[in-house]
């Protein structure tokens, strides 16, 4: 147990730093808290003057794209913005027995495959 906890919180990190390299001042992502454990919530960052909505928009387009591809699957869940209003995050969650490098290499793939869409 010990050793597949540890993979899994490996797993986390690695793709905790694959999402941090695509967020910063000048990335699409926001990544909204570092990981506890295996799971990290990020969304896409919000553009100067966007509506709520057409935020959200684009956060269900990306969590749709990067499900749709059927070789991972995130979850989401609504979190605060800065401004004080809510909007969906995307999450990554890594627990299953059946998650190793391979899923979070896919994951990255799709999500940047999804992010160009």
């Amino acid at each position: 147990f010990r050793e597949a906890l540890a993979e899994k919180i490996d797993l986390a990190a690695g793709a905790y730093r694959e999402l941090a390299l695509r967020s910063g001042p000048a990335g699409a992502l926001e990544i909204i808290a570092a990981p506890q454990l295996t799971t990290i919530a990020f969304r896409l960052r919000r553009r100067d003057g966007e509506p709520l909505a057409e935020l959200e928009a684009r956060n269900r387009r990306l969590l749709d794209g990067v499900n749709g591809r059927r070789r991972v699957h995130l979850s989401s869940t609504i979190l605060p913005l800065p401004s004080g209003e809510e909007a969906t995050a995307l999450r990554v969650c890594v627990v299953s027995f059946r998650t190793h490098v391979a899923q979070v290499e896919a994951l990255v793939e799709d999500l940047d495959a999804a992010l160009a869409d």
